[in-house]
């Protein structure tokens, strides 16, 4: 079938492409064509009048070197899709009067009593038009133009002849009109359907990359979004830090004076309120830890009933208030791991079961499966959804508290458990079904051979009475807070809020033991006080850095530093055993 469709002439960028390429056809024939134009002269001026050969053949050459010309401007020019229709046209006028000089060789050779030549002239022609459909046929009427002048001027003269063979060529060469018609109709189908390929494949690379630019514009957007809260979390925790660093010291040096039943109770309600501000933070802390990079897993062989009874006696007071079981099955597996990073995640797993279940209980226990122990937290809780089982591990993310009930916590233990487990290389999975209940599971290498006895050093409380300390912190209420629960130990303190003053200080009294915020005012870090600070005074004092500095970058700097480190709000209890522990 004939696609008689790529006969039209339509405005855009389809036209442009097929223009294109006709005008490109031109610019690679124009030399071969006069050089065979100069060899059919060449034999035509054996048998015709050399005046009429010259004038036909620099009519021919001079018209196509204009041609050529005109497709060259185009091509350097560039045009409008609008003007496209109009220089087609042009193409059509141009190939028309190419295809009448072309005709014009059968009245040169035909009638001259030369066989050879008018053979030559027919085979001429046709070879003429079959490059004809090669170098016009992207657009067919550019083609049509250029044969149909020569059936008109050429043909046309070879069919009124008056030797029968000539007519018979006539005749032969009108035949193949129709030949020559389909396959310029079909190679301008072919391409036009190329053209339209390599457009949409253009529109989609185009498509293509606008999404890979717009991934990369969200990934960009969402790299600074999660800076932000990191830098946002660093600084309002840090901020919020040093008061309830200040109010734990504060409440804990006060309880070492004598109080009235009625104080001792408000003193209570006052350090539980102290407490659950302080755990909100530290959950934070470990967020912050594990974004920074600075968890780092010190694995070591160690008994899982161990890790066991720590976590019981921290959770099951929760459960026991909100008057759930909780039972944890007794096991005697051991593990290879960092026992501190595993305890951190299924104290997340344990508390976070109890704050989401109402009536039932929590269950932890271990089982053996091939080379692992998988530890499961089982409760009686609410349930998850299965479209919610992954975004549960999202920071931030919490289930059923619209209120933002604080006793759910801040969203962020499943995440850190999650952050940790990642880090050791170990599974954590759920299971759940609303309303009855979910089963967070573990998976952890099984350890067979011997365990080690307990060998801890056990640090043996230093007395702290008549111990001289510096205090050096830039925030007065924390500053004056650490300064009155030293006191309280019996322990003899210099306050500074400066490096300067810490300096002038230890001139007057040659202190145990430095303790140190680590930020400080004037772009000062607690780690360079503390190293000119033992210059000074020659000799490596004892120290401890605290810091309330959530940030990934700080808390990297600090851990770089090698001195002990403890985070606001410090426990008084840890405080004195750290203090404890460097000064004997």
């Amino acid at each position: 079938m004939i696609p008689w469709g790529a006969l039209r002439i339509e405005p855009g960028h389809l036209l442009n492409e097929q223009l294109r390429i006709v005008l490109r056809n031109q610019d690679g024939s124009v030399i071969p064509g006069i050089a065979f134009m100069t060899l059919l002269a060449w034999r035509m001026v054996q048998s015709v009048q050399w005046e009429k050969v010259l004038a036909w053949w620099l009519t021919i050459s001079i018209y196509s070197l204009v041609v050529w010309l005109q497709a060259r401007y185009y091509l350097k020019r560039g045009w409008s899709p609008e003007k496209a229709p109009a220089i087609v046209w042009q193409l059509c006028l141009a190939h028309g009067i190419d295809g009448c000089l072309w005709g014009t060789l059968t009245w040169l050779s035909f009638g001259v009593g030369d066989g050879q030549l008018e053979i030559i002239a027919t085979a001429s022609l046709t070879g003429i038009v079959a490059q004809g459909v090669a170098q016009n046929s992207a657009i067919p009427l550019v083609f049509l133009s250029f044969l149909f002048s020569i059936i008109v001027v050429g043909d046309f003269h070879m069919l009124v002849n008056a030797d029968p063979t000539v007519r018979f060529l006539g005749l032969g060469g009108l035949l193949l009109v129709p030949t020559f018609m389909a396959q310029a109709l079909n190679s301008a189908h072919v391409v036009r359907n190329t053209i339209e390929l390599t457009i949409e494949k253009d529109a989609l690379i185009e498509e293509k990359d606008a999404l890979i630019e717009e991934a990369e514009s969200a990934r960009q957007d969402a790299v600074r979004a999660n800076t932000a809260k990191s830098v946002f979390l660093a600084a309002a925790s840090h901020d919020l830090r040093q008061p309830v660093h200040a109010q734990a010291l504060f409440l804990e040096a006060l309880s070492t004076t004598p109080l009235a039943v009625s104080q001792k109770e408000l003193l209570a309600n006052a350090r539980l309120a102290a407490s659950a501000s302080s755990e909100l933070l530290d959950a934070l802390l470990d967020f912050s830890r594990l974004e920074a990079g600075v968890v780092v897993p010190a694995p070591l062989p160690f008994s899982i009933q161990d890790l066991f009874y720590r976590v019981e006696n921290e959770v099951a007071p929760m459960a026991d208030e909100k008057g759930l079981v909780f039972r944890c099955r007794e096991t005697t597996l051991s593990t290879y791991s960092d026992p501190a990073l595993v305890e951190l995640i299924v104290r997340n797993l344990t508390s976070n079961a109890i704050k989401y279940t109402c009536s039932g209980g929590v269950l932890l226990a271990a089982r053996r499966r091939a080379s692992s122990v998988i530890l499961e937290v089982w409760d009686t809780g609410v349930g998850i959804a299965p479209h919610n089982q992954e975004a549960i591990f999202q920071e931030f993310h919490q289930l059923n508290n619209p209120e933002r009930d604080r006793r759910k916590g801040l969203g962020l233990g499943l995440a850190i458990a999650k952050g940790i487990a990642v880090r050791l290389g170990h599974a954590l999975t759920v299971r759940s079904q609303v309303g009855r209940g979910s089963v967070f599971r573990l998976e952890i290498p099984l350890y067979q051979g011997q365990l080690e006895p307990n060998t801890a050093r056990i640090i043996i409380e230093t007395s702290l009475s008549g111990k001289k300390a510096l205090v050096l912190d830039d925030d007065e209420l924390a500053l004056h807070g650490m300064g009155s629960l030293l006191q309280s130990w019996g322990m003899v303190c210099e306050l500074a809020q400066s490096l300067g003053q810490a300096l002038q200080a230890v001139v007057r009294q040659h202190p145990d033991i430095i303790v140190s915020d680590f930020r400080l005012a004037e772009a000062r870090d607690g780690g360079m006080a503390i190293a000119q600070l033992r210059a000074a005074l020659n000799q490596a004092i004892p120290a401890l850095l605290i810091t309330g500095d959530t940030s990934p970058e700080r808390l990297r700097e600090a851990e770089a530093t090698g001195i002990p480190l403890l985070h606001k709000p410090a426990a008084p209890e840890e405080l004195r055993r750290v203090i404890s522990q460097a000064l004997s």
